[in-house]
């Protein structure tokens, strides 16, 4: 379903700000957009 879609979406990308350090405000901010 789409909410499962951007479920795993937002995961991936807290796992890839996790990775590349990338400050909160811009990990918050890309969650935010979906």
């Amino acid at each position: 379903s789409t909410l499962q879609q951007q479920r795993a979406v937002t995961e991936q990308l807290r796992r890839e700000a996790g990775i590349k350090r990338v400050p909160v405000s811009v990990a918050v901010a890309d969650i935010v957009r979906y």
